[in-house]
């Protein structure tokens, strides 16, 4: 099977999301999915671009789908759900639009029929559980894991069309076919700050410390996502968030992509496991079904406290 893919600026190399586009590629070798990546594909624009320009934004992401459907595909993988989101925008509104869809032709210089069509990791994996079940290792440890979508997977529901926009449910399917127990929880599609992770820290701190708060009350044990953004201020500002909420929070926090590779029996390392701020060394261990001597897992445990 052959499929589209925009891994988008945040995915490749040296970039910001590493470990999600080494985890993705790695899993859908496994899986017999050849992610054919759109040739000479544009940054979607992201959050910067479609708050100050609209057209622009538009016309960037028009000429990625265009590319894609140049090169012969119907659909285009797009693991990031800002990028998903930006792509699949832009397919509505010009779809929608004769003007719209004129405008972007000609900015990109580039002409669009609208067969090319952008899916989000969740998506493609949901609707393909037979194929992943198919070629699954083994299964993963029943640990209680948070399912976190953060508030773009579903959202605009008029242009993402799939799941339930307030409570979704398909990571959930997917990491119950991998063996994990999601969890009821109450903040699976709230903000997590998204791109102040910068300029406003300490609202992000606040807002990440809640959803971790409202994980961990439910007694997740980590926190699955699929969203470069959700993943950076999760695990990167995790000890500020607890710190902001009042609490002793470490919660490992996975990309679906890297629990969905564990599943199918790739190594840790090609995961990119081993690049994390909070360490997922011994829930990989427990996920994997490994015990560590107990000396062991209180040297880590020392460790990550200091």
């Amino acid at each position: 099977m052959e499929l589209g893919y925009y891994p988008g600026c945040a995915l490749k190399a040296h970039a910001t999301s590493l470990e999600f586009g080494a985890s993705t590629e790695a899993a859908f070798e496994v899986l017999g999915v050849e992610l054919k990546e759109v040739p000479d594909w544009n940054c979607c624009g992201a959050s910067a671009g479609h708050m100050t320009n609209s057209a622009l934004t538009r016309a960037l992401n028009i000429r990625n789908l265009a590319l894609g459907e140049a090169a012969g595909m119907d659909e285009i993988l797009a693991p990031c759900p800002l990028c998903a989101k930006e792509l699949a925008v832009a397919r509505h509104e010009v779809r929608e639009d004769a003007e719209l869809l004129r405008a972007a032709e000609d900015a990109c210089e580039m002409a669009y029929k609208g067969t090319a069509k952008p899916v989000s990791l969740i998506e493609f994996l949901h609707r393909n559980l037979d194929l992943v079940k198919g070629k699954l290792t083994t299964q993963l440890a029943a640990v209680n894991v948070a399912c976190y979508y953060g508030c773009l997977h579903t959202r605009p529901p008029e242009a993402m069309g799939f799941d339930d926009v307030e409570n979704p449910t398909t990571m959930d399917e997917v990491c119950t076919a991998l063996g994990l127990v999601p969890v009821e929880w109450s903040h699976k599609t709230e903000c997590c700050g998204a791109g102040f992770t910068m300029s406003k820290a300490s609202i992000v701190n606040r807002l990440t410390g809640r959803i971790l708060s409202a994980a961990t009350a439910a007694g997740a044990e980590a926190v699955v996502v699929s969203c470069p953004m959700c993943h950076a201020n999760l695990d990167m500002r995790q000890r500020e968030a607890a710190a902001d909420a009042g609490q002793d929070i470490d919660l490992p926090i996975f990309y679906l992509s890297q629990v969905l590779g564990l599943a199918l029996g790739i190594e840790p390392d090609t995961l990119s496991l081993h690049t994390h701020f909070v360490d997922t060394s011994d829930m990989v261990g427990r996920l994997r079904g490994e015990e560590e001597e107990p000396e062991v897992r209180g040297q880590r445990s020392k460790v990550r406290s200091q």
